[in-house]
């Protein structure tokens, strides 16, 4: 699955490059064509015609059925397409294939001996982009299964002019083409598909952004589908020591050992990293559609003690990413007259992919580089603030944690928010459990949204400028407001109230990280938040936002410091 971008004559083709990538995209000798995704294909095609001269004409057909021919052509009035590969250099770096329009226009017949009638060798897919003989007639090309990578070389058929150009390694902005690498469903987290061990066994790993071991099933345990055979792996090394850790929703422990992982498109060349192989667990899978977790906080809170580096401080020691990671959670949105409950979202291991937001990041300081430890300033619920003191917000810290889906509120602000919501919709009976249990669905006719009878919530947090400056974010009614596969069969939409009562600070969860592109800039010591790219649940309401940054109405310091701060999980 190599990344993929394109050019038509010198002009870049203005979509996101992992559009490209949508599903996969192949190399694959058993198809004539350069095939792509149909919005891809139109764009290549209206490029090349933007191209050719008025004078020489083209059927509009040609570019469409295979049975329309162009004969005789003068191939100078056709652009090349040029095709950009990542290099397994790193994300920095690729490499380009040009293709010349004698590889993409392709000789189908000869009505006479000084008649040659071509088709257009680029065609549509439904399965994502795939690279056939239009695109590899040329090229020596290796298929290296021992390394998983695939190798470009100029061909020596035919005579040196006739032969296809490769260019590289170039510098290429790290953009992350990968086309959503995460899964998941509602209320379960985002998954990223990791390989561990050799041979390497395949699992579902919940990106955490609220804790720093690296855990993976390693017996049969409750609700799991499939676990780390260690006995499998000939590259695992278990490091003689135990190790567990406590969460708000579960426990797990298991033994402290090291071995070899992989990621399409992230984690491309094996890197050793220490892993927990969890032998018992409390409630830590039940019903999840994952096999273990990555936290990506700081060695600092990693069990048993800091000599346990997580997987992005091992990756960033060996020069393979920079110290800092960003990620685009989609969440859930409407697909024509249904609500599609899958989740996807996209996890750029080394820096920032401008196709993945829009307008300006703005940042806020780490309090500590712990967890992602940030300090809000202020809330608002509707156009009313929430009245509590400030410090009360980050009562006992305030972190951005992916591998909770909720917003959790301290409890005195939890009770303030939720009266104000109350008080701001009469759609739900305020006795409802619905409100406090998390579990209990409120469900509406998809043609009948009700998103609009609830309020949106504002998040104020404190700038990176200035400590008098501060910025909002928006938490819309369908984001708080998540949606659940219901096991009713009367075709309504249900949801649940995902704003719930924390004893342990401040929790920013995937609730409100699906709205925006979240950037964790481990170098600076900040987290920045951006307009997201995704598309949103209801069209007809407001889009989250990003506002800032501004004046502090005050400058008190709502920084909560405490001597009983310790690395307990959120």
């Amino acid at each position: 699955e190599p990344l993929f971008r394109s050019m038509v004559g010198s002009e870049k083709l203005a979509v996101p490059c992992s559009q490209f990538n949508d599903k996969s995209t192949i190399v694959d000798t058993g198809a004539d064509k350069l095939l792509l995704p149909e919005t891809i294909f139109d764009s290549v095609v209206n490029k090349i015609k933007e191209q050719i001269p008025r004078s020489y004409r083209v059927s509009d057909s040609f570019w469409r059925y295979d049975t329309q021919l162009l004969c005789n052509p003068d191939y100078s009035v056709f652009p090349d397409i040029t095709i950009s590969l990542l290099s397994v250099e790193g994300l920095e770096k690729e490499f380009n294939l040009i293709l010349e329009p004698k590889n993409y226009l392709r000789a189908r017949s000869k009505r006479s001996k000084d008649e040659t009638c071509l088709s257009f060798g680029v065609g549509v897919s439904t399965t994502g982009t795939v690279l056939g003989l239009a695109a590899l007639e040329g090229y020596y090309v290796i298929f290296d299964r021992a390394n998983k990578q695939v190798g470009f070389a100029q061909s020596s058929c035919g005579s040196s002019r006739d032969r296809s150009r490769i260019e590289g390694s170039i510098s290429r902005v790290p953009h992350n083409c990968a086309y959503e690498n995460l899964r998941g469903e509602p209320g379960t987290g985002y998954t990223l598909n990791v390989s561990i061990g050799t041979p390497p066994q395949w699992f579902q790993i919940l990106l955490d952004t609220g804790s720093s071991n690296f855990a993976v099933a390693a017996a049969q345990l409750e609700k799991v589908k499939s676990y780390f055979h260690v006995e499998d792996s000939s590259s695992y090394v278990d490091l003689q020591k135990s190790v567990g850790v406590e969460y708000t929703g579960g426990s797990w422990r298991g033994a402290l050992a090291s071995d070899l992982i992989t990621a399409p498109d992230s984690i491309s060349t094996p890197i050793r990293v220490k892993l927990a192989a969890v032998t018992k667990s409390d409630k830590l899978f039940k019903d999840l559609p994952m096999q273990g977790l990555i936290g990506l906080a700081y060695k600092s809170i990693a069990k048993p003690d800091d000599s346990v580096t997580p997987v992005f401080d091992s990756l960033y020691a060996a020069g393979r990413v920079h110290n800092v990671f960003s990620m685009q959670l989609c969440g859930t949105v409407d697909k024509g007259s249904h609500l599609d409950v899958s989740i996807g979202g996209t996890m750029v291991f080394s820096g920032i992919d401008a196709d993945l937001y829009r307008g300006p990041i703005l940042y806020t300081p780490l309090k500590r580089a712990w967890y992602y430890d940030v300090i809000l300033t202020g809330m608002q619920v509707g156009d009313d603030d929430v009245d509590v003191p400030c410090k009360e917000l980050n009562n006992d810290r305030t972190i951005v944690d992916s591998g909770t889906t909720s917003l959790r509120l301290p409890t005195l602000v939890y009770t303030k928010v939720l009266e104000l919501i109350k008080s701001k919709t009469t759609l739900i009976n305020e006795t409802s459990p619905f409100w406090r249990s998390g579990n209990v669905l409120y469900c509406w006719d998809p043609d009948r949204p009700e998103f609009a009878r609830f309020p949106t919530l504002t998040l104020a947090f404190l700038s990176s400028e200035s400590n008098n400056k501060e910025f909002h974010l928006k938490i819309l009614p369908q984001m708080y407001l998540q949606a659940y596969r219901s096991s009713n069969e009367d075709g309504r939409d249900c949801y649940k109230f995902s704003i719930l009562s924390s004893t342990s600070g401040t929790v920013i969860g995937a609730v409100v990280m699906e709205g925006y592109y979240v950037v964790f800039d481990r170098e600076n010591e900040r987290v920045g938040f951006a307009s997201s790219t995704c598309e949103i649940r209801d069209s007809t309401f407001e889009k989250p936002s990003v506002e800032g940054p501004l004046i502090r109405p005050e400058t008190t310091d709502c920084r909560y410091d405490s001597d009983s701060l310790s690395a307990d999980r959120k």
